[in-house]
């Protein structure tokens, strides 16, 4: 009987000792594992920071380009605009170059290949804005010349074949004019690509106006909004919760 009891604290001595080691490679195997997280999570951090840094400085200091597309990839209008003019500017077309139908046929090739590096130039970014977003503006009031046109009309307008047409039906009867005089008066000087570009440029820059903030940062997350190149910072945007990006955003108004 003895023996047995002898036999049974060692055993218990062993296993003891056995699950005490367990624990303590398991520890070890923790710290390391925590370790690496946080060192991670620190070169994570300067990346991050870097990038908003990077973002910060030259977005509004450099020429970038700014493109409408549909699901397809298709181009309706590109701008390249230099943000750093904005305060002195009157309209949009003080601070951006449109693209005509042939450089955008041309840009559009590139992008549909993603040969963003040639489409970028001397450019700090790409900025492709989806057709969704225009939604998000349908009963949004956008002076054009002296009446003014709803987001839903401005989509239509520029999805149209005959974006030139489609503006004059608009426009007459808004102005209460006849669609011919109106023609006669716009087709001598702008072409359906100029009346895209123009439209385009009006809601850009309703976009980035001060009190669209939150939608701005939304489309960004969601992803109706990218950016070339896109650096980790744009990558990771989608995982901010929405309690935070009004946050941001309206600190930023």
């Amino acid at each position: 009987m003895l023996w047995y009891i002898i036999f049974g604290i060692v055993v218990l001595f062993i296993g003891l000792m056995i699950v005490s080691r367990i624990f303590s490679l398991a520890w070890r195997i923790v710290k390391i594992f925590l370790l690496l997280g946080l060192v991670f999570c620190i070169v994570f951090s300067i990346i991050i920071f870097n990038d908003i840094k990077d973002f910060k400085n030259n977005f509004t200091n450099s020429s970038n380009i700014i493109l409408l597309e549909d699901e397809s990839h298709s181009l309706y209008a590109l701008m390249e605009t230099d943000f750093s003019k904005a305060d002195e500017a009157e309209s949009m077309e003080d601070i951006a170059d449109f693209y005509n139908r042939t450089e955008l046929k041309e840009a559009e090739n590139y992008y549909k290949k993603e040969d963003f590096d040639e489409l970028l130039k001397d450019n700090y970014k790409i900025i492709c804005l989806n057709f969704r977003i225009l939604e998000d503006f349908n009963e949004t009031e956008f002076p054009i010349e002296d009446i003014s046109l709803t987001g839903r009309e401005i989509i239509e307008i520029i999805r149209s074949e005959n974006p030139l047409d489609s503006f004059a039906e608009v426009y007459s009867l808004k102005a209460s004019m006849p669609k011919s005089d109106v023609m006669a008066e716009f087709e001598n000087e702008l072409n359906s690509q100029d009346i895209r570009n123009y439209l385009f440029g009006s809601f850009v820059g309703e976009l980035f106006g001060p009190t669209n903030s939150v939608k701005l940062i939304k489309h960004i997350t969601n992803g109706d909004i990218k950016f070339y190149p896109r650096t980790l910072m744009m990558k990771t945007m989608g995982l901010v919760p929405d309690f935070l990006i009004e946050k941001i955003a309206n600190q930023n108004q």
